[in-house]
């Protein structure tokens, strides 16, 4: 009994190929089909992205200009409104300080000191289809 099954068993192996390409109706095929997804359809394997699919997205942009940071801020929420995104929220950060030392060569002399600001604006993002936001 045991050895008729296996048998059995030891034959449907041989029509399934793993790693083969099954096109079934396609004339490109680009998805391996694999033992594990026998009874999965094809358009179901299909849709499946190529690149991971975020929820939220956190966009950082830091720059020395306060002023050039504020555009580029709205042109990246024109884009996502144009690409169909929400912008769920937007916030600035204060300016970090930094002192900066220019020294003579070979001494350890101040030539020059500079004092600059690094501001950061950060925007999120969220995928949103029809007014509904998307959870993954």
């Amino acid at each position: 009994m045991f050895s008729l099954r296996l048998s059995r068993l030891a034959r449907l192996d041989r029509f399934i190929q793993p790693n083969k390409l099954s096109c079934f109706g396609t004339s490109q095929c680009s998805q391996k089909r694999t033992k594990t997804d026998l009874y999965e359809p094809d358009y179901l394997i299909s849709m499946e992205p190529d690149e991971p699919v975020y929820d939220c997205l956190n966009l950082q942009i830091k720059g020395y200009d306060f002023a050039l940071l504020e555009a580029c801020q709205s042109q990246i929420h024109r884009y996502a409104e144009v690409m169909g995104l929400q912008v769920d929220d937007s916030w600035a950060t204060p300016a970090k300080q930094l002192k900066v030392q220019r020294f003579k060569p070979n001494s350890t002399v101040v030539d020059a000191e500079y004092s600059l600001n690094v501001y950061e604006r950060n925007v999120q993002v969220i995928l949103c289809i029809d007014g509904v936001n998307i959870v993954m």
